[in-house]
């Protein structure tokens, strides 16, 4: 009978930006007309602090006000301030 090792993964995935990027993108408000705006996009992945294993995490798309408050996006700017 073969013996399966009692062993399981645990990781502690802590999510990072990896890219960042400013976008104008068009809207229609209430009276059906097309306002232009600026949006922030973030591309995210998800790193285990445990063992540095990563897997991918998508992208998110927000208003630049929520963005310029956002801690993943706020650590990555600086990062790149740094370099």
């Amino acid at each position: 009978m073969a013996s399966f090792p009692n062993h399981h993964e645990h990781h502690y995935w802590r999510r990072r930006v990896t890219a960042a990027e400013s976008l104008p993108t068009q809207e229609t408000n209430m009276w059906g007309r097309v306002v232009y705006k600026e949006a922030v996009r973030c591309y995210k992945e998800y790193v285990c602090d445990a063992c540095g294993a990563t897997r991918g995490g998508g992208s998110c798309f927000c208003d630049p006000a929520y963005g310029d408050h956002c801690a993943i996006r706020l650590e990555f700017l600086a990062a790149q301030a740094r370099r």
